[in-house]
């Protein structure tokens, strides 16, 4: 596994930490997550990209 896939992996299960906790702590006071919903999303659908790049060299899991 290269190293930026490992470090992206540790991080997701990071943010999945941070999340489980936001689910239950969050008032929604003062709370914009607008621009994180882009760019988790913009992040998805480059990881997406990638992928399908790969698959089309012949990739598979």
């Amino acid at each position: 596994m290269i190293k930026a896939i490992d470090e992206m992996k540790k991080t997701h299960a990071r943010m999945t930490t941070l999340l489980n906790e936001l689910a239950v702590l969050e008032d929604g006071v003062d709370a914009d997550y607008s621009q994180l919903v882009i760019d988790y999303k913009w992040i998805c659908n480059e990881l997406e990209h990638r992928r399908t790049t790969l698959q089309k060299r012949g990739r598979c899991l």
